[in-house]
């Protein structure tokens, strides 16, 4: 199952990874100072990813 998990980096920010079925990360976020705003980031991508064009 593709997945999002949301985790406490090492600089004490909020951070998410995208992580393929096989478990290898293929994308990951900036730092947010709030779980809320991780989450956030979260439905933004999953909203706009399908939309996103190849440069």
């Amino acid at each position: 199952m593709i997945k999002f998990e949301i985790y406490i980096g090492k600089d004490k920010l909020y951070h998410w990874h995208l992580k393929a079925v096989n478990g290898e990360i293929v994308c990951w976020s900036e730092g947010y100072s709030s779980l809320e705003n991780a989450k956030k980031s979260v439905m933004w991508t999953r909203i706009n990813a399908p939309y996103a064009i190849l440069v």
